[in-house]
């Protein structure tokens, strides 16, 4: 989970911020290209979120974050975000929504006709139970 005290520089002040420990893997600026962007070794956020739309695609980034170093200083979204992957993105392709820092933050994806994930084997069941609990630590 982000930590305030650890927060980059950003060039918006405002609820999301990311911290130290990003390790600029491009996840957020793919998932929401008008609040983050890519720096030089980490992502920042370029704008803070200006529809619900943009908080709500803020949360999720933050869901899917390999390092956690997405916050979100009100939480708003977030408990919604944890619940909103698989989440489409081309087709039958879904992004099942949480990212690996040992993959440096891969995108595990599956089918809609593959109840495991293509990249996670495993993804459903208890590990995604526990995935789910590592998010529900960004809510507290």
């Amino acid at each position: 989970m982000a930590r305030l005290s650890e927060k980059l520089p950003d060039p918006v002040p405002g609820d999301f911020f990311v911290d130290r420990t990003c390790i600029d893997c491009s996840t957020c600026p793919e998932m929401v290209p008008e609040v983050f962007e890519e720096g030089n070794g980490f992502s920042f956020v370029k704008a803070q979120p200006a529809t619900e739309e943009s908080a709500f695609r803020s949360a999720m980034a933050l869901v899917a974050c390999p390092t956690g170093s997405i916050g979100s200083q009100s939480k708003r979204h977030v408990k919604e975000a944890v619940h909103s992957f698989p989440e489409p993105i081309d087709g039958d392709v879904l992004f099942c929504g949480y990212t690996s820092e040992k993959s440096f933050g891969a995108w595990s994806t599956r089918s809609r006709r593959d109840p495991l994930c293509s990249e996670s084997r495993g993804c459903t069941g208890s590990r995604a139970d526990g995935l789910e609990r590592s998010a529900r630590g960004a809510l507290e």
